[in-house]
This record gives C-alpha cells, sequence and structure tokens, in this order.
C-alpha cells in the first residue's frame, strides 16, 4: 500500500500530487492555527473512493514537533511504502517532511509550478552512530559537562569531545554545546 503524507495550505497541488504518485491513503499535514475542513472536505469529495484520508494536526513553527508527528503516524504504516510531498504550506511543514523523510529514508517530492512536474528531493543524511545518539539525548537531559558526558555514557573523555567537535560541526549542537534543531531532530528514532 501506498501511504502519502503530504502538506496542506490551500489545497491547489495535493490533487495533482495525489494523482501523480496514486496513493491508497493519504495524510494531510495541516498546522492547528487554521480551519482548512473546507479545502480537506473539497479533496475528500474528489478522491473519496480512491483512497483513505487522514488529518495530522502539527504546531506551526516547531520543526522538530512536526517532524516527531510525521514520522509517529509513518510508524503505524511500516510495511508499507511512505511518500512524502512538501509543495504547499510553511517553510517547517517543508522541513518537518524533509527530515521525517530523512529519518525513516523515504521519498520526498515537491511539485513544481512551471511544468507540474514531480521534483524528487534530495534527503538529509541523518544517521548517527548509538554513542552521538546517547550524547545528544544526555545534554537534552540538562548534562553538558563533559566529565558528567563521559560517565554517563560510559566512554572515554576523549571519545565524548571528539564525538561532541562532530556533532557541533555536523549542527547538531551549537558552538556552546546546545542542541540545535537539526540535533533535536536527530534523536527522532
Amino acid at each position: 500500500m501506498k501511504i502519502l503524507i503530504t502538506t496542506l495550505f490551500r489545497g491547489d497541488v495535493n490533487p495533482t500530487a495525489m494523482y501523480k504518485i496514486g496513493a491508497d491513503r493519504v495524510a494531510f499535514v495541516t498546522d492547528t492555527t487554521r480551519t482548512k475542513q473546507e479545502t480537506i472536505d473539497s479533496i475528500k469529495q474528489k478522491f473519496e473512493k480512491l483512497t483513505k484520508i487522514d488529518i495530522i494536526k502539527i504546531p506551526q513553527f516547531d520543526v522538530p514537533k512536526i517532524t516527531e508527528e510525521l514520522i509517529k503516524y509513518a510508524k503505524r504504516f511500516s510495511n508499507d511504502e511512505i511518500i512524502f510531498h512538501a509543495s504547499e504550506g510553511r517553510k517547517t511543514m517543508f522541513l518537518g517532511c524533509l527530515y521525517a523523510a530523512s529519518l525513516l529514508r523515504a521519498k520526498c517530492f515537491y511539485l513544481r509550478e512551471d511544468n507540474n512536474e514531480l521534483y524528487s528531493v534530495p534527503l538529509f543524511n541523518l544517521q548517527l552512530n548509538q554513542t552521538k545518539i546517547e550524547l545528544l539525548k544526555a545534554i537534552s537531559m540538562g548534562i553538558t559537562s563533559k566529565v558528567k558526558l563521559s560517565k554517563h555514557i560510559k566512554k572515554h573523555r576523549s571519545l565524548v569531545y571528539n564525538h561532541l567537535n562532530d556533532l557541533m560541526k555536523g549542527s547538531f549542537l551549537d558552538e556552546n554545546y546546545n542542541l540545535t534543531e537539526t540535533g533535536k531532530v536527530a534523536m527522532l528514532r
């Protein structure tokens, strides 16, 4: 079964993307501040015999939370093909779709306005080894000292220091070793 997770704003391009992808089930990603029911109802009328439709309500500007909600939904269909479409909505919704697709190693598309062709969006490599994920989780719990981090994850301080530098270079941590949005997203597995 093909599951399409698609951002929704006005609903202008969603029908085209739905036809081109041919999904068996569609989940509209929409923020919680706008009422999109008329748009959703209109699309449901067009596709009611072709596909099942779900709604994923997300916060407007919290990229890690958007990503988390999309991953949670996608994991319900772990045996199916998951496809993301991120043409409509805010840039934060686009980023949430892109991060979720990257973490799940799923396809992500954007519908080009000039020719209505689906453009395959390149995915990020957010795959980290277990030690780096443990470091990010420890930092998210407020453990910031390299000595305490070393004890917490039971690794030598030099290894912790090297991993912290790698995480900083990869934009998972800022220069003060605080979690960035990318770091928060990378922990969502």
